[in-house]
Formats: structure tokens, sequence, C-alpha cells
């Protein structure tokens, strides 16, 4: 099987070979004609092409939004100034110059990441593979950039919960060893500090008369501020945590909390939120532990447990200290101690003489050996653990033992019962003793659980959590395997993509479980007619996609048509039919598994237009469908928009309260101005959204700027957008405008797959002062949720609630009810599809606050303020 890096490399060379290479003489850009241009166009990540002095020579969209840098302003440029850093820019041209000295086949080049910056001056992880390939004057070089933030975030998260770890045992080894105390507490905070970043960390000791805590360790507490000292009662965290305290005691919101107040020094912040633990429990606790933010911040689990391990940890070397005045006591508590960690403590001496000279009752435990068990056989940690890792650790042993440097060993490790765990073994390594055998202190602690977190990241990085099945990423990365590594049966074979008709109305009417729980029985069904040749995957939301080796159009027809009669005839109640689109995979095609999504996407949306519960081949002669995305994306990178607005009017007096910001698109022929209606749900499907919400977000800002207060519609895409939100913070700071002036809209069906990001973007909205409004209420079932748990300004209620008033009881109980539920939470309402004058004297007598709909103005273009 080829390997990844190769794989990319036979993509790109496949794309520029479909694309078409640059003319003779031309050392401007690279023509771009037919399938191969959509394709490029279409593809998800950058690609660049150089000439043999390292110009850029061909830029992708996707590159241009990578990068924010267009095609224009790349086209002729020396790359690596293009978008790396200074630093190494010489190293990339290096590299760049030796790949196109070779002017043999297509050569790939070993996949590296780098750090690149965007033309805003951001830095963002670039996977980079290269690729050599011959044009008809001299050879091309084809840069496939791929964004690696997302794996590099995974990275960070398992890097960030090992440096903690890692961190503690740390502090553990040195509190063994006999550091002094007040070094041990200091050591302690900064730690804290450090990793959880709080305003100010603290240790409060009991002092000896029992009548007083004392500040014994701190960061980010004034030196000259008092008190240095504070009575020990429950009026304050530090004085409560340590009378009462049980576990983790933790307050997000100060304003709320009336048992206890925090302990600010004079000329400080007012503390919003802390933590506290005590330290050293039982009787005679030592003190407590506490952690506090002059801004409110939600205390994550990993920081909760970060600070209770270090309160374990400080309460057993405390312990330790007290009891120093008797050795032999001394000796009794220490073992104690040890014996309760849920390590295994260890002293062992290597080499001639040496043997376990004592380990901690753990041991049961943990590899369930008695102590006996263990020490009466000087190999029983050797004969455990398993093959594959004994020289390693054996070699990292002998190794550390000969320099006197601690020891750092994960290895697997075969329990008394047979149970194969993950360990990691740490040590301090001692001076020999006179029978010359090197002394090691060390624990070795049970981590099977944090490696099968880490594995289950790697799992969830490729696989759809609903279904258990391989998700888009899993999908290319098999899919390429087959496709370019050329194992596919005669070379050829078949994507079919199954899209589930009618989804959308489902989860309006009867709710997402529902819609959840049929997207699960469709993937069972599908899955029961494949064999473990196929490739079998959920895309997202309801498209599913498969990949049949070996079989050419007739047998594609025939395999997609007995999907679609399989979830035809599922059993249930409610009837289910699917659509399918269909592209073929030929012998050296030099497209990618995206491409061929790309193509049987546009396949499925014929099917859908032509009726729906059909399959459809794309067959590359008809590309209306590949050219209406290109024009879109086209129209939005070139800004081919045009700003419309509707008024919304106050009911009480009939004058304009606010717009609604509306997008139209330019027809590319007749300059006809296009509905959103009729391309969005295009940008949506293929990626392009964010960049028309980006635009419409900076007009709005400019006409709030200019002192109109405004409405703009957001995607279900733009919700997990921290750069939309920047942009906005940047803008409002810049120009000083008022930020409730502009207004995001969303609509409820929009929301509802992105319920978790939904909460961090209405968080990031409420911060910068703008008002949210959620759209089409009553269209679903969530609405009175979003109201509940979220900070909307603002209600639409759906206009055919509106307009069947006049006819429908139940829709106008309906208005009325949402009416009184907002009035409630102080929630302004507006009701859309006002079009009858004679609504006007009900919604007011209800109460609503505003209307929307022709009777008060159709859409219309606007000017924005320049």
């Amino acid at each position: 099987m080829a390997s990844l890096e190769d794989q990319h490399a036979r993509r790109a060379e496949g794309l520029l070979r479909l694309a078409g290479e640059r003319r003779s003489g031309d050392r401007g850009a690279v023509q771009l004609d037919g399938a191969g241009a959509a394709l490029i166009a279409g593809a998800p990540d950058g690609i660049a092409v150089l000439d043999p002095e390292g110009t850029v020579v061909a830029w992708n969209p996707a590159a241009a939004r990578m990068f924010g840098i267009e095609r224009t302003a790349a086209i002729g440029n020396d790359l690596a100034s293009l978008v790396f850093p200074e630093h190494l820019q010489a190293a990339v041209r290096s590299v760049l110059q030796r790949q196109l000295s070779d002017t043999g086949p297509a050569v790939a080049q070993r996949e590296i990441e780098l750090n690149a910056h965007r033309a805003d001056g951001r830095e963002i992880p670039v996977d980079i593979t290269t690729a050599v390939l011959g044009g008809d004057q001299f050879p091309l070089l084809a840069v496939y950039l791929r964004d690696a933030s997302e794996r590099s975030e995974r990275e960070r998260e398992l890097h960030a919960d090992a440096r903690r770890r890692s961190a503690v045992l740390d502090l553990g080894q040195v509190a063994l060893e006999g550091l002094p105390l007040d070094d041990l507490l200091r050591r302690a905070v900064g730690l804290a500090a450090e990793e959880v970043g709080p305003t100010r960390c603290e240790i409060w000791a009991v002092a000896e008369d029992d009548a007083a805590l004392d500040l014994r360790a701190s960061t980010g507490w004034p030196e000259d501020a008092t008190p240095a000292r504070i009575p020990l009662d429950a009026s304050s965290q530090p004085g409560y945590t340590v009378l009462r305290g049980q576990g983790a005691l933790v307050v997000e919101d100060f304003r709320r909390e009336g048992r206890f107040s925090p302990v600010e020094p004079p000329g400080t912040h007012a503390i919003q939120s802390a933590m506290s633990i005590r330290i050293g429990g039982g009787q005679n606790p030592f003190g407590s532990f506490v952690l506090s933010s002059d801004t409110l911040r939600r205390f994550e689990l990993s920081d909760i447990s970060l600070i209770e391990s270090l309160g374990q940890l400080l309460g057993a070397a405390i312990e330790r200290t007290r009891v120093s005045d008797s050795l032999e006591a001394a000796e009794r508590r220490v073992r104690t101690l040890i014996e309760r960690l849920p390590s295994i403590t260890y002293r062992a001496g290597l080499g001639a003489g040496g043997g376990w000279v004592f380990i901690s009752p753990q041991v049961e435990e943990v590899l369930g050996y008695t102590v006996e068990e263990w020490t009466a056989d000087p190999s029983i940690w050797e004969k455990g653990i398993h093959p594959d890792d004994v020289e390693r650790v054996i070699a990292e042993e002998m190794r550390c033992a000969s320099a006197l440097e601690p020891l750092d060993v994960e290895y697997r490790f075969r329990k008394r019962d047979g149970q194969m765990i993950w360990v990691r073994d740490r040590a301090s390594i001692g001076q020999r003793d006179e029978g010359g055998a090197v002394l090691v202190d060390g624990l070795i602690a049970d981590v099977s659980e944090q490696k099968a977190a880490e594995e289950r990241l790697r799992y969830l990085a490729d696989h759809d959590d609903l279904t258990g099945l391989l998700n888009r990423r899993g999908f290319e990365a098999a899919a390429d395997a087959r496709i370019e590594g050329g194992t596919l049966p005669a070379g050829r074979g078949a994507l079919i993509v199954v899209d589930i008709d009618h989804l959308k109305r489902v989860n309006d009417t009867l709710g997402r479980s529902t819609g959840d729980r049929m997207i699960a029985d469709v993937a069972a069904i599908l899955a029961e007619q494949i064999d473990s040749s196929h490739v079998f995957a959920r895309l997202e939301g309801d498209d599913f996609a498969l990949l049949v080796p070996g079989i050419g159009e007739a047998q594609a027809l025939e395999t997609a048509g007995g999907l679609l009669s399989a979830v035809r005839s599922r059993p249930g109640a409610a009837a289910l039919t699917a659509s399918a689109g269909i592209a073929l995979v030929e012998r050296d095609m030099g497209v990618s598994t995206t491409d061929l999504l790309t193509a049987a996407d546009i396949a499925l949306h014929q099917s859908k237009a032509a009726g729906r519960d059909r399959a459809t081949v794309f067959t590359g002669e008809d590309r209306g469908r590949l050219e209406w995305v290109g024009h879109v994306r086209k129209a939005i990178e070139e800004e081919r928009l045009v700003l419309y607005s509707q008024p919304i009017v106050d009911m009480a007096t009939g004058v304009p309260w606010t717009e609604e910001l509306l997008v139209r698109m330019l027809d590319p022929v007749t300059q006809r101005p296009i509905t959103a209606g009729e391309f969005v749900p295009t940008a949506e499907r293929f990626g392009l959204v964010r960049g028309l919400d980006h635009w419409v977000v900076k007009r709005a800002l400019e006409l709030v700027a200019s002192g109109r207060r405004v409405s703009a519609n957001i995607s279900a895409s733009s919700i997990g957008d921290h750069a939309l939100t920047e942009m906005v913070a940047s803008s409002l700071q810049t120009t000083g405008a008022d930020p409730s002036l502009l207004t995001f809209e969303l609509t409820e069906t929009a929301a509802t797959p992105a319920i978790e990001s939904l909460r961090d973007f209405t968080s990031r909205v409420q911060a910068l002062g703008c008002g949210l409004s959620l759209d089409d209420v009553g269209t679903g079932f969530g609405s009175l949720t979003y109201l509940r748990h979220l900070p909307f300004t603002e209600l639409k209620i759906d206009m055919q609630f509106v307009r069947g008033m006049l006819e429908s009881n139940a829709d106008a109980r309906i208005v009325e009810s949402l009416v009184v539920i907002a009035r409630g939470l102080g929630i302004r309402t507006v009701a859309e599809g006002v079009e009858n004058p004679a609504l006007i004297e009900p919604l007011r007598d209800l109460g609503v606050d505003c209307g929307q709909g022709y009777l008060f103005g159709r859409p219309a273009p606007i000017e924005v303020p320049t």
C-alpha cells in the first residue's frame, strides 16, 4: 500500500494532469480548463504549483481561503516568502529547489508540518507534501497544503494531560527526596498557576493557635498587601474550606454565593470565580489551597483533578514532616501514606547484590501479586514485562543507572491474572551501596485508562460517534489508500453517496432524536448490503458514502438500486426513501476521493431534482451543477454580491426599528440578482458559506459604524467560526460603534446540529454587547430550550403562525403563548410575514413588539457607506 505522502503527491499530480499544463514559454499562471479545473477549484485543501524558480504559477481557491491571499496576489510570487515566516524561508526554498532539480518521474517528498502565516499575520500549522511533475518545457512542482490546526489541537490536549501528570509526578518525586516544605508549597502554587492560569493561587495554613490562617505561599498576591493572616472561620473561602470542605469547592460566580466571601487584598480587582480544596484530612488539616480569578470563568474537570492531586501530594508530604520528630514513628507513617497512594512505591538495587528492598502493598491491587510473592522472586518484574517491551525497558534502566539519571519509562505488564496493562515507571537513581548495587526509589502507576483515552481520541478522529462508521476523514483516508494505492480490481470501482430524503422535515416535526434514530437505522440497513471489501462511512448529517471496488456503471447502478430498495423496505410506521449519486473510478484517473465525492454529490443533487428515490451517475457530460458550484464560489471570492434590506417596524409607532440584511448574488451572465434561497444551500453544502457570512457581517459592521441598526443572518457553519467574532470585536474597537446596533439572527434549524458550538457562540456575542435573535420560532421543538438557557434578546415568530392568526384559533394561541413567554424572559418579539393590514390590531393587542413583512416594505438594495 502506498504511503500517505505518495498518495497526496499522486493526487496533486492527477489534478494537475486533468487541469492541463502551462503553455510553452508562458511564465505566468498555469492555464486550467475542463473537468480538472473544476475539481481543483473544489479541492478542500490548498494546492500551489511552482516553476523551476520557485515562483507560484497556480493557486487554488482553497489555498486562497487558507492563507487569505487571493490568486492574483499569489501568482508570480515566491511561495516561501508568501506564506512562511522569515526564519523558515531559506530552508523552505532549499527544500523546494532540491525537489525541482529532479526532472524524472513524479517524486513525493515525506509529508512535513511547518508553521505558516496568513495574510492577517495569524500562524497556522500546515502539512506539506510536494511532487515533481514533468512539463512540456520544464518541470513543475506541485505543493499540497493541508491545515493541521484541528489535529494539532487534539495533540495539544493529549500533551497537556501528559504534561500535567508528569509535573505532578515530578513534584511527588522531589517531595520523596526531602524538598523543604516551604519550597514544596511554592512549587505547588507555581505549577497550579502555570497550568490553570488563575489571577491568584494561594496556600493558607492553620496557625499554631488554631484561630487563624496564615498565607504560606502564593502567586499574584501583592507583596505589600494585607492581611497575610485571616481569621479561621467559615466567612471566607479559605476558612470555609478548612472547616467544612469535602472535596473540591468551586464557585463560578461569587455574585450568587451566599455562604462565604473571597479574600481580596486592598487595591486589587474583585474576585469573580474561585476553586479550593482542603490540604490534609482528619481532625488536624494543614490548610487550604485556593485558586481565584477576577473574571468569570468555569474550572474544567482537568483543573479540579490537578488541584486535588496536588492537595493529596502536599497532604502526604506535610504529614511526613509532622512525624519527623520520631524516626520510628515517621517510618511507620510514611509507609502508611505510601501504601495509600494509587501507585506502587518501591526501592530496589540494580546490579550485583541488588534486589527488591521494599515494595508497597499496592503491588497486589495494581499487579495482583502479594508483597511476599514479589520480593521472593527477583525475576518476577522482568518476566511480567511484555516480550516486545522488555529489551527497550532493560536498556533504558541500564542507561539511567550508568549515568545516574532519573528513569521514566512506559511499558506493558502482565498482571498475575494474565491481564495486560500499561504502567509508567518513574524512579530516582541513587548512589551505589556497599555491595555495588545502584539504589533506585520509584513509583509504578497504572496508566491503562490514559492509554485507552488516547486510543479513543484516535478512534473518534476517524469514526462517527452516532453510527460507529468511518467519518469523512476516515473514509477519505481509506478510500484514497484503495484508489491511489492501485488495489482496486482492474483499476476501477464506484463511489456511491446515499442521502436520506426529507430528513430535515423529520427533524423539524418529530425532533432531532427521532432523526438520529432514523440515521442509525439506515446505517444498519446499508451495512447489511455490503461486504468487507467495501469502504462504508457516514460523511455527515444524513449522507453516507460507499466505495465498491471492481465494478462499472451498470453494476454501480444495480448496487445503488439495492441500497435504495433496502431503505425503502425499512420496517416501521414512517415511510422512508433515499437518493444516490454515483461517481465512477477509472484506472489512472489521477483524482482523489474528495474529487469523487464532489462529483457523486452533484449526481446526488440531480437525483433529488428528478424526484428523489433514485440513483444518478455523474458522467462528466452534464457539468451544470459543478459549474454552478464554481459560480457561487467565484461570486463570493470576487464579492459579486449585492446587499438588500427589509425593514422591521415598531408595532406601537409604525416607525422602523431595525432592518434585516439579505444577500443577493449577481448572475454571472445576466447580472440578475439571485435570491439567497437559490444559492445559499449550495454554499452551505460545498463549504462556501463562511466566506458569505464574513462578507455580510463586514457590510453590517460598516452600517453599524454609520449609526444604523441592522440584523445579519448567520449560518450553522459560522457558529463555530471564532474568526468571525474576532473580526466583529476588532471592528467595534476600531470604529467605536455601538455594539447593541448589531443583532445576529440564527434559525432554530440551523442551530440544532451545533448546540455545543452555539453555547460558545452566544457567550462570545453576549460579551461583545451585540444582540441575538432566534428566527423561525415554532418550526421545531428546541425553541424553548434555547430561550431558557441561551442569552437571546429577540424572538422572531415564524410567518406560518402569523399569517394563520385570522383563520386559525390554534395559530393565534401559539402566537399569544410565544409573546407571553418572551415577555416573561424580557425578550423582544418580531412577527414575520405581516402582509395583511387586518393583522395589525391583533398583533398590537397581543403585545408583539415589532413586525416584518411586505406590508411594511419589500427587500430593497442598499448602499453601504465606505
